[in-house]
This record gives C-alpha cells, sequence and structure tokens, in this order.
C-alpha cells in the first residue's frame, strides 16, 4: 500500500531520499512520465452517454425519453416497479406527514383518515400507470448515475408524491424510493 504522505499530493520533504519508500507516488523528470502527462483526460462517462444519445433540438420530449430508456434497456415499468415496492412498505409513514388525500384530485372524496390513506396508498397508488416521468438528470458529475423523478397522478394534483429511480449507465436500477412534498 502507498503511503498517502508519500504522494504528489502530500510530499514529504522532511525524508532523506534513502528514508523514502520504494513505493512512493514521487514522479521523476523521464521521458516516460512526460509522455504521461501528454495523454488528454477522459471524458466523463455521462458526456460520452448523452453525446451518444444524439439528441436533436428538434427531439420531443417523449423522444428523449424513448432514447435514454433504449440506450439503459430500461422500460418504465422497470424504473417505476421498486418505487411501488418503496411506496408499499412505507405507505403508513408517509400518511403520518400528510393530512388528507384527494385521488387523483377529486377533492370531493377526500381521504382523511391514515389507515384509509395507507390503503390507497398501497392499492391505487402504486399502480404503475400513476406514475408520470417529469425530470431525467444526472445524480451529479461525481458519479456515473442518472435520476429519473416521477410524480404520482393518483395523490391529490399528482405532484406530493414523488418517486425517485437512480440507474446506473449499465442500464441497472440502483436504488428507487418515493417521498411525499407537503
Amino acid at each position: 500500500m502507498t503511503d498517502l504522505f508519500n504522494s504528489k499530493f502530500f510530499p514529504r520533504e522532511d525524508l532523506e531520499d534513502s528514508e523514502k519508500p520504494e513505493d512512493s507516488l514521487e514522479t521523476d523528470s523521464s521521458d516516460d512520465n512526460k509522455e504521461e502527462d501528454l495523454k488528454e483526460p477522459e471524458e466523463h462517462p455521462l458526456k460520452v452517454f448523452f453525446k451518444e444519445l444524439d439528441l436533436k433540438d428538434e427531439d420531443k420530449r417523449e423522444d428523449v425519453i424513448n432514447k435514454i430508456t433504449a440506450k439503459l434497456n430500461l422500460s418504465h415499468e422497470t424504473l417505476c416497479e421498486g418505487i411501488s415496492a418503496f411506496v408499499k412498505d412505507h405507505a403508513e409513514e408517509f400518511t403520518l406527514e400528510m393530512l388528507n388525500i384527494a385521488p387523483y384530485g377529486e377533492y370531493e372524496s377526500l381521504i382523511e383518515d391514515e389507515d384509509n390513506m395507507a390503503e390507497f396508498l398501497k392499492k391505487e397508488a402504486v399502480k404503475l400507470d400513476n406514475w408520470k416521468l417529469v425530470m431525467i438528470e444526472p445524480v451529479s458529475m461525481d458519479t456515473s448515475l442518472i435520476k429519473f423523478m416521477y410524480h404520482n397522478v393518483a395523490v391529490d394534483e399528482g405532484e406530493v408524491l414523488r418517486g425517485f429511480a437512480i440507474v446506473s449507465l449499465s442500464g441497472k436500477v440502483r436504488h428507487a424510493f418515493a417521498n411525499v412534498d407537503v
């Protein structure tokens, strides 16, 4: 294992050359190292991913979504199954944050008690057709993950229950969860 303090990031000036470990990361000015320094840095995988999609200004929202999901070999169902499972498992917790639910925005059918709200979340809100994709974005530029954000149209007017699927560039759903934004 390399001694962290003998790297180019934390040089140890206090050591004589004879005391420095052999596996030190310090570089010398040989031709081999100069050639390495001339290499261009690799482009970030997310930039490569989005370049390969060949997106055009005239592409409609659905076209962009289809290109992204096709490249990842994912479907709407695959992305939303994990979110729905999370909602089923946490329905009771969600109801603690909600005063009521207006099923599909119908306020005359307001559900106000926690047991019935939990039942609605578990049976109706989790239907895959109720999840509408609203955003796709990189999780951050520090990772190679993409976040898919959904709104659930069964709860109120569709902006209270939000679902998220975090996907790797290889198309694997790494994490799926939901939250309530009241």
